[in-house]
């Protein structure tokens, strides 16, 4: 993933000030979600895996991890619909991809 896609990334989610499960929010609780669920999602961790590597550093509990990259996910999935770099290719949607 290039440094301008995940920038992009990082100020589309930063911007929907998103409700996560934490005490203390802070950017960079929010950039290190963000990167935990694009982690999960490319090297096909489990949660209690992921949760067992960052639990020391990440505070929050494992069920606020869950819930994050839930939410984080589909929020990561509406930036993948939308043209943030002006290619004006059409976005797909899972409906182009099911079975006729």
């Amino acid at each position: 993933m290039s440094e301008d896609t995940l920038q992009s990334i990082m100020t589309y989610i930063l911007e929907r000030n998103l409700r996560l499960w934490v005490l203390k929010k802070s950017d960079q609780f929010v950039h290190d979600s963000i990167l935990l669920a694009l982690y999960k999602d490319l090297f096909a961790v489990g949660y209690k895996k992921l949760f067992g590597s960052v639990k020391k550093w990440l505070n929050c509990s494992d069920r606020s991890l869950r819930h994050n990259t839930q939410v984080l996910r589909s929020h990561l999935a509406q930036w993948g619909r939308e043209d943030h770099f002006g290619t004006g290719r059409r976005q797909h949607s899972t409906s182009d991809f099911q079975r006729t």
